[in-house]
């Protein structure tokens, strides 16, 4: 398959990324990567451990600049647009590790996620993402460096929901969850997109991104090795030989797309 696959109907994408080249230094991590992401999507770029997925999110989000290519979001090019710019834009992105304030309220971290908009908005949002998981409202006085994993990780995905993105970017939402815990990340996303949620995900747990995932990208050494839809790409020999220890998706796609009842079973 081509590394960008025409979108079935035709629209333009909300994200387009077109042939990015990113360097630390004299390393190359990205070789004209190129990935499109449609508006109602979930996305997900999966790969080894320094494959170029984390980068490639980071320079979309302006958090790292790109030595060549394009980034073009809702028809504007942000290419070297500074990061809190390109947040006004309605971009968000919740990296890698979580990165909570720690020493910050539950509700404080809120708030600043949504540093950009007025002192009333940014209360009616923060009450908005209490009530999305009323596990962070009965937390909201709390440092969030005492948070378990599973709910600190809630917390920065509400932080990133708290300027109400046109794009969410997720970074390793699993990363160091338990099984459970897993689980409910995955619920997260599929509800996310259900309330109209756009979203490009980079996941190492392959099993999970692309059961919840519309379409996939198999990034290897910093370029598009695969790209299709995710039930494609679940039964590709390679990917199923690297990436799904042997064994398709299926189980865990079954598992991932029965609907979440409510927010409140996300705790």
């Amino acid at each position: 398959m081509s590394a960008v696959d025409e979108y079935p109907t035709g629209k333009v994408p909300l994200l387009s990324v077109r042939n990015l080249v990113v360097e630390y230094g004299y390393v190359r991590a990205l070789h004209g990567l190129s990935i499109d992401v449609h508006q109602g999507e979930v996305v997900c770029l999966i790969g080894s451990n320094g494959a170029g997925k984390s980068t490639t999110l980071r320079a979309i989000s302006g958090m790292i600049p790109s030595a060549a290519g394009s980034v073009t979001f809702n028809g504007d090019d942000i290419t070297g647009v500074p990061g809190h710019d390109i947040v006004k834009m309605g971009l968000a992105h919740v990296p890698e590790g979580r990165q909570v304030f720690g020493d910050q309220s539950v509700h404080d971290n809120l708030i600043l996620g949504g540093i950009t908009l007025s002192r009333d908005e940014g209360r009616a949002r923060a009450e908005h993402e209490l009530d999305r998981f009323p596990i962070l409202r009965q937390r909201q006085h709390q440092r969030a460096g005492t948070l378990s994993g599973g709910e600190q990780q809630m917390l920065a995905i509400s932080r990133g929901l708290m300027i109400r993105p046109r794009l969410l970017l997720l970074d390793e939402p699993s990363m160091g969850l338990a099984p459970r815990l897993v689980h409910q990340v995955g619920e997260i996303i599929i509800q996310l997109q259900k309330q109209g949620m756009t979203i490009l995900l980079v996941e190492q747990m392959a099993t999970l991104a692309l059961a919840v995932s519309d379409r996939a990208y198999v990034i290897q050494n910093g370029e598009v090795r695969l790209s299709g839809r995710s039930e494609e790409i679940e039964n590709n020999p390679e990917v199923v030989s690297a990436y799904l220890g042997g064994s398709s998706t299926s189980d865990t796609v079954q598992q991932h797309q029965k609907p979440a009842q409510s927010g409140k079973e996300l705790q």
